[in-house]
């Protein structure tokens, strides 16, 4: 057994364990450089570690920093090629958010070849295939995402103006209905995505 390289591991792991708390704390607190710096020793420390990749990615991508994002993204997928569909999830709403549909479209692809019956994947998609003016095209993955569970307020609402385009008030209104229950600050969020 080699003594050393397990006392490294143990401590490498141990110092990453308190980084990647650290960051999250910090993160709660708002104190989002601070935090961005504890996670980035946490993957320093210990890259195997996904967590604090998963953590930084989504610091970024609520700070608007769609590019840091994009490479983090990138140095977990290189660690980890199994990197959880959730990380898609993210770095395509990132994308949305920063004006990229198309990006944001071809990352929900690479997550569904992957995780292909991921309903939150195949809300990123539906709503970046909207977003690009294909409407058509986004029913089909917007509605399979609600049909195996996805919450997302943006995907409810996309899905419920494509159901009162085609006609099904009744729907829409339910779906409409369901996206105010899980985000009554809709409106804000949907003019921010750009949706209708």
């Amino acid at each position: 057994m080699d003594i050393d390289g397990w006392r490294d591991r143990i401590r490498r792991s141990t110092f990453a364990n308190y980084h990647f708390h650290m960051g999250e704390a910090l993160a709660r607190d708002g104190a989002t450089e601070a935090a961005k710096t504890h996670y980035r020793s946490a993957i320093e420390l210990y890259a195997e570690a996904m967590a604090p990749r998963l953590q930084l990615i989504q610091l970024l991508q609520r700070i608007g920093d769609a590019p840091a994002a994009a490479e983090a993204m990138s140095a977990a997928r290189q660690v980890d090629p199994d990197f959880p569909a959730s990380g898609y999830v993210e770095l395509a709403a990132s994308a949305m958010v920063a004006g990229n549909p198309s990006r944001a479209e071809e990352l929900a692809r690479d997550g569904l070849s992957q995780s292909p019956d991921h309903p939150e994947l195949s809300g990123r998609l539906g709503l970046a295939l909207y977003r690009q003016g294909k409407g058509d095209e986004a029913l089909e993955p917007l509605e399979r995402a609600w049909r195996r569970g996805c919450q997302d307020a943006a995907v409810l609402a996309t899905l419920s103006t494509l159901f009162a385009e085609r006609g099904d008030n009744a729907q829409a209104s339910a779906l409409w209905s369901r996206a105010l229950e899980v985000n009554p600050d809709l409106e804000a969020e949907r003019a921010a995505l750009g949706l209708p």
